[in-house]
């Protein structure tokens, strides 16, 4: 279950990083670039003036406003950027509130199939324990009275009981 958890957390930890990414080098999307596409490009023609100290505060000018729309771009791709993570972070939430229901329900399975192995023949309940897989008997053992519990490992071979036992062990720890 908590492989399931991370992988979530991994794809939104991995997204926000390349748009920031993005973002830092300057990189387009590809809706940046459609959006753009229509735009005529823009470019600075820098004529000579007569005057050295005139031409240097044209210069400038010239600088502030690139560095004024460079400013401006930044704090564009800033914008979505934050827009993005907050949309990543009510996904996750959302995806964590969708895994803890599913646990509950897991939970409440589990328990009621315990419940109902907890009334059977240990030795039926020992034949179907065998037909299934190991980590779901093992924690529908978990969830049983120690009486049928013990029971049902008398009821099967020694070599298998032993391991079951040992998972047993191994589960409560956790």
């Amino acid at each position: 279950m908590i492989g399931i958890r991370a992988k979530p957390l991994l794809i939104i930890v991995a997204l926000s990083a390349l748009v920031m990414c993005m973002a830092a080098t300057g990189e387009e999307t590809a809706d940046d670039q459609e959006q753009g596409a229509d735009e005529p490009i823009e470019e600075e023609r820098y004529t000579p003036a007569k005057d050295p100290e005139d031409e240097q505060l044209v210069f400038l000018d010239l600088e502030r406003e690139r560095i004024r729309r460079e400013t401006d771009a930044l704090n564009s791709l800033r914008k979505d950027v934050q827009q993005d993570i907050e949309e990543l972070r009510q996904l996750q939430q959302q995806v964590e509130t969708r895994l803890n229901e599913l646990d509950r329900k897991q939970d409440e399975r589990f328990s009621e199939l315990a419940g109902i192995y907890n009334k059977m023949d240990s030795v039926e309940v020992t034949r179907i324990l065998a037909e299934m897989d190991q980590p779901t008997s093992i924690e529908v053992l978990s969830r049983m009275k120690p009486a049928s519990v013990a029971e049902i490992l008398a009821a099967m071979e020694p070599e298998k009981a032993a391991r079951w036992s040992k998972k047993l062990i191994d589960r409560q720890s956790k």
